[in-house]
């Protein structure tokens, strides 16, 4: 049943605004609207920070001592997979706590790493790495942000 069909069929019944309603949201020639490069730029970083929170699990399970240390550190790898979805699936409000939550961590790794340096070069640098991945996304989300708003399409 084509769309011009639906239209004067609808007309004659009076429901023309529930068949536009349906029209509303389907992308122009049936197609699937694509990211764009910056976008595809953002989900990557956001990839790479679940993915090396993931990874580097194994170096804080050494210093687990009890059952709810270990609770609260996977607990907290959820949290950041879940938010980092939100943020994948272009979630506004989970890109906006993703930024947030790499900014915290941004802040409090970077003012340990110098301390961080003496006590352990491997633990540094995997923490320098964590620091430079999540700053890099931040970048990335602030300015895409930027530039929506430069652009006239924030909201």
């Amino acid at each position: 049943m084509n769309v011009e069909h639906q239209v004067a069929a609808s007309a004659q019944s009076d429901k023309i605004d529930g068949v536009f309603a349906e029209y509303v949201w389907v992308p122009a020639d049936n197609e699937l609207a694509s990211r764009s490069k910056g976008g595809m730029v953002t989900v990557f970083l956001i990839l790479c920070v679940c993915c090396w929170s993931v990874s580097e699990t194994w170096a804080a399970f050494g210093r687990a001592t009890d059952n709810i240390q270990l609770f609260a550190l996977l607990v907290a790898k959820l949290i950041w997979l879940l938010v980092g979805g939100a943020a994948i699936y272009d979630i506004r409000t989970g890109k906006i706590v993703f930024a947030f939550l790499c900014g915290v961590s941004v802040v409090g790794v970077a003012s340990a790493l110098p301390s961080v340096y003496m006590i352990s070069k491997m633990i540094f640098i995997l923490l320098l790495v964590e620091c430079l991945l999540k700053a890099l996304c931040l970048i990335v989300l602030g300015g895409g942000y930027l530039m929506s708003i430069a652009l006239g399409r924030a909201s």
